[in-house]
């Protein structure tokens, strides 16, 4: 009989449960039907982006709102205080960048994410506790950091390592201190955290106390170090030269460092090289040989590479270390000087790829004028010898001769200006331009960059000559060949050559100078001037007969046109200009005799001169 009930008992249990649940199920989908119609479009009650309540708000409400705070936090100051100073920082400041709307989309999707049994659980727990979202955005990590390390850099105190000191022969030991300095680290994280917190307030600077690496008791050690290495004298040798320390000097010399890290760090002594750089730069003296790099000797013709040498120093650290162990033996007490060998700027080698064997073009120009002239050709030539340029680059005359001042080595002498010749600093470098361009076009350079003088100069190549000055007219060339090529020059106080080394290019220069065309004689301008009797006249200007003249050039290799250029000058025509006078001649009168005589008249005489006036040419 009780066999027969159990299963019946089972059943009906079985059913109450499966109505049970089945109800639960139902209320369930009914209640989030009910929250999902509520919520619809709407970010879920009871969530909050970073402390602000936008449960029940629209996307576009919430973005409105959230904007509109965010916009006053970016505006106020977070105070950062300690150590009894404050720190303003603006938001803005640090490169920081709220995402307002994918804070708000986060807000919005944290009951939506696809997972029907996760999203009513979510919803289902809002009812008893808020969930924050995070508000997202940027801040500039580099800024940040720089602001962090100024707070530490005026806050911090560093530990102080316990040190040694040598006073009469005795090694003194000095205790540590602990250090108080700006955890850096937390403090960046609380930053951060407020500058997305959507409010601006004081900050603390947190700060953490630093022991010493270095305490009094690890100095045993270094002490017997330091009192060996001032026992007695230590050798510096090198070759057949010695240099000796006595232990007053090896205490001088002597610093303190540490060694290691954490519970392995220990203080040593050393040999500091700072200190020691008397004894170096002494020795040095006697050891150093600069290096040299390989150059070029040249004739005019061709161009013969002279190999570099290495050079020697005296390596001072290495030095130093090797002086710190001899001190620290108590039975060799000598050091070898450590000496590195110093490569060139150019090695030989690195000469032979350039390729610099034959001159290319060269040419000479004969010159006269003040010594002043004179010295300003010769530092030009000066600062432009020995000039390499690579393959493709641009000669500059402006920048390399660089600006015509006094402290550029340049002097006062007759220079054209506007037309007229002025002294002005660097007068007579047109020599020099003139020359080098002659050497270039005669080499077959590409010429970028060349204007002719104002005036007609004869003792220039006609049609040839170049003018420059700085922040005006330019000389420049190109190298288009495909090796380097040299500038080398020789100036006498009255003669100038340059010449122009590279690779042979098989280039043939080919050029006809024609005649002068658009002749305008000068016009006359006439002048009256106070300064001149009525009737008299001076030359003031004899002026220039305008003209023009072509150049042309045809550079030719292996049977092609490589240049086919025209060069045109044009000397504008200037009007001779004469003064004539205006001033009225002085008219002599003769004073009546006392006799009763009738008087005589009256009698004016004038005169009138030529006066002619010379000008000089450049």
């Amino acid at each position: 009989m009780p066999a027969t009930k159990k299963p019946h008992r089972y059943s009906r249990r079985k059913r109450l449960l499966a109505l049970g649940g089945a109800f639960f199920l139902v209320f369930a989908l009914v209640l989030f039907a009910g929250d999902a119609l509520v919520h619809y479009d709407k970010i879920h009650s009871g969530v909050a982006i970073a402390g602000y309540d936008v449960g029940g708000l629209t996307r576009e409400e919430a973005v409105a709102q959230l904007d509109a705070r965010a916009q006053k936090t970016q505006a106020s100051a977070i105070i950062l205080k300690g150590g009894g100073q404050e720190w303003p920082v603006m938001p803005t400041s640090l490169g920081t960048v709220l995402d307002v709307e994918s804070s708000v989309q986060a807000a919005f999707s944290s009951t939506r994410e696809r997972n029907i049994f996760r999203d009513v659980a979510r919803r289902f727990a809002l009812y008893f506790t808020d969930f924050e979202v995070p508000l997202q955005g940027t801040v500039e990590s580099e800024r940040l950091d720089t602001l962090i390390a100024e707070v530490a850099q005026t806050l911090d105190k560093p530990p102080v390592n316990a040190s040694l000191a040598i006073h009469d022969g005795q090694v003194k030991i000095t205790e540590g201190s602990d250090g108080f300095v700006v955890d850096q680290g937390q403090l960046k994280n609380e930053l951060k955290a407020l500058l997305f917190s959507l409010h601006a307030t004081d900050l603390p600077i947190p700060m953490t106390v630093r022991e010493p690496a270095i305490k009094g008791g690890d100095t045993a050690r270094a002490v017997a170090e330091a009192q060996t290495m001032i026992s007695d004298n230590v050798a510096l040798e090198y070759q057949d030269q010695v240099w000796t320390l006595d232990p007053a000097q090896i205490a001088a010399y002597i610093d303190f460092a540490v060694e290691g890290e954490g519970d392995g760090a220990r203080l040593i002594p050393i040999i500091s090289a700072a200190k020691a750089e008397p004894l170096l730069t002494e020795a040095g003296q006697t050891i150093d040989h600069p290096a040299k790099k390989a150059t070029w000797e040249t004739n005019g013709e061709t161009a013969t590479i002279v190999p570099h040498q290495t050079g020697l120093a005296l390596d001072h650290e290495k030095t130093a270390a090797a002086l710190t162990a001899a001190a620290k033996s108590t039975s060799n007490r000598v050091a070898n000087a450590v000496v590195t060998e110093t490569e060139p700027q150019r090695t030989t080698e690195e000469a032979k790829n350039m390729g610099i064997e034959v001159a290319l073009g060269r040419f000479n120009t004969e010159f006269g004028g003040s010594d002043n002239r004179r010295d300003n050709v010769q530092r030009a030539a000066e600062l432009i010898n020995g000039t390499l340029i690579g393959p493709g680059e641009t000669f500059d005359f402006n920048n390399v001769v660089g600006q015509r001042t006094a402290d550029n080595g340049f002097k006062t002498a007759p220079v054209i200006i506007g037309g007229k010749l002025e002294d002005s600093l660097g007068g007579g470098i047109c020599q020099v331009s003139t020359t080098l361009y002659n050497a270039a076009f005669f080499a077959g350079l590409d010429i970028t960059a060349r204007t002719n003088h104002s005036l007609y100069i004869s003792h220039y190549p006609k049609g040839r000559d170049a003018t420059v000055s700085w922040g005006g007219p330019e000389f420049r060339f190109r190298n288009d060949t495909d090796s380097w090529i040299l500038i080398k020059s020789a100036a006498s106080r009255s003669s100038l050559t340059f010449a122009i080394y590279g690779k042979p290019t098989g280039r043939t220069v080919d050029y006809s100078t024609g005649d002068w065309y658009d002749v305008q004689p000068p016009t006359e301008t006439r002048v009256k001037t106070d300064a001149l009797l009525e009737g008299q006249t001076r030359l003031v200007d004899e002026g220039q007969t305008g003209r023009k003249i072509k150049v042309t050039r045809k550079v030719t290799a292996n049977g092609q046109v490589v240049h086919d250029d025209t060069f045109v000058s044009n000397y504008p025509m200037k009007p001779k200009v004469i003064e004539v006078g205006t001033r009225p001649a002085p008219t002599t009168t003769t004073a009546p005799p006392k006799t009763s005589s009738p008087p005589k008249s009256s009698t004016s005489t004038t005169e009138a001169t030529n006066t002619p006036v010379t000008t000089a040419a450049n």
